[in-house]
């Protein structure tokens, strides 16, 4: 596991060095608008399983999409003129919503009954690397299964040292709120619903 301290090294390279590694099936945990996060190219098979392997998570629990804009996002959801009203209203920033997934999601993405978790991230560095490689990218909290979120560089380190499976990257910086995202399924405009605060 290589860290890299955003305080350190200017913006531009920072973000060259992450999107290589992201374009080269590497995971990275890195600091979203909300907590720490397990990210990865979420199109490249071989880096998604490579979360799965490292959370010890069942691949029937899908990851929400980060994507740079609402553009990206409606190339793997259906938004309705209605939807993309709501959405404007509250990207970016630390909400994800559950829309229908389009028939060309691969399987890897879509949630149960077609359905599809987006976030566009109030993280202007988590943006620009998303646009960088062109793709969106998967995020997940940084811990295994069944245990707490981990929030700073050294937990993260300790927890991962001596393991198989553990992120290429740790990208140093201060994530945001501290608590997951709110999200909310919007699949029904008219009466939204709140799946986690």
């Amino acid at each position: 596991m290589k860290i890299i301290d955003t305080e350190e090294n200017k913006y531009e390279k920072n973000i060259e060095i992450i999107c290589t590694a992201l374009n080269n099936s590497k995971v990275i945990a890195i600091a979203t608008d909300t907590i720490y996060g397990l990210s990865a190219v979420a199109l490249d098979k071989k880096a998604v399983d490579k979360v799965y392997k490292i959370k010890n998570r069942s691949q029937e629990k899908k990851f929400i999409l980060l994507v740079s804009d609402l553009e990206m996002a409606k190339k793997y959801a259906k938004i309705n003129n209605k939807q993309e009203k709501y959405l404007e209203s509250i990207w970016p920033g630390p909400i994800t919503v559950v829309l229908e997934a389009k028939n060309t999601v691969v399987n890897d993405l879509a949630l149960k009954e077609g359905s599809i978790a987006i976030r566009n991230p109030g993280s202007v560095f988590l943006i620009d690397i998303i646009k960088k490689i062109n793709n969106p990218i998967i995020s997940t909290s940084v811990n295994t299964s069944g245990n707490n979120s981990l929030n700073s560089v050294l937990d993260i380190k300790e927890l991962f040292q001596n393991k198989n499976n553990k992120p290429d990257l740790i990208i140093k910086s201060k994530p945001g709120a501290y608590k997951s995202s709110r999200v909310v399924n919007i699949i029904d405009i008219n009466n939204p619903i709140i799946l986690r605060k």
